[in-house]
């Protein structure tokens, strides 16, 4: 396929970029500076996506979102975590829904911080409420911010957590833990849901090429 990918400079992007290429698929970007040869320029919002890189796709990826591991959360950058991904969302689902060749399938980041944090040890499964935490809110407007494409497209929302690999959030872990600086982290008692780098790589791989997965 040609996969189009939004957001893939990151620890997940540049993984499923590598896996992408060794399937035998073609990959462009969409990047929010200069593009580069295989790549096109946006600036994360409505009305910045190239027409021709929407034409161009078989398939879209999209893993746009500001950091929360920066902090503190101020106002501000309470409102660019969810303008990067809301936003950037809205602007995708116009292109794709104005499109005269959309693509076939589009893959959307989302979060399971969809419900919120105070489940305690409820299972939590596709169809389970939202939260109404801050998280909640910005990942339940994120998901809704896809609609537009729904029917021109099928589009898959992954529900992703912490994502482990070498680098990312297991990182600071690791290097605590190697100084005998490893502990329980606040209470202790909170539910942390992950996966490995390697699985989220193939599960979004998966989501593409499955042709049932939609929502």
């Amino acid at each position: 396929m040609r996969v189009l990918l939004a957001g893939g400079s990151g620890m997940i992007g540049s993984a499923l970029r590598a896996w992408l290429g060794s399937e035998g698929h073609e990959v462009r970007m969409l990047l929010r500076s200069d593009a580069a040869p295989n790549g096109y320029s946006w600036l994360g919002r409505p009305g910045s996506v190239p027409e021709a890189a929407v034409d161009w796709a078989d398939a879209i990826v999209s893993l746009n979102g500001a950091s929360l591991s920066h902090l503190p959360w101020t106002k501000s950058y309470r409102e660019s975590i969810r303008c990067s991904r809301v936003d950037a969302t809205q602007g995708l689902a116009q292109a794709i829904a104005e499109s005269a060749d959309p693509p076939l399938v589009w893959v959307s980041g989302s979060a399971v911080g969809y419900y919120g944090d105070a489940t305690g040890e409820a299972e939590l499964v596709e169809s389970s409420p939202a939260g109404t935490s801050f998280l909640a809110q910005v990942v339940n407007e994120w998901e809704r911010a896809t609609e537009p494409a729904e029917l021109r497209t099928r589009v898959v929302n992954i529900r992703t957590g912490l994502v482990m690999a070498r680098s990312g959030a297991l990182a600071p872990l690791a290097l605590a833990t190697r100084f005998g600086a490893g502990a329980r982290i606040g209470r202790g008692s909170q539910w942390w849901p992950w996966i490995s780098l390697e699985d989220e790589v193939r599960a979004i791989a998966f989501a593409l090429e499955e042709a049932s997965l939609r929502g």
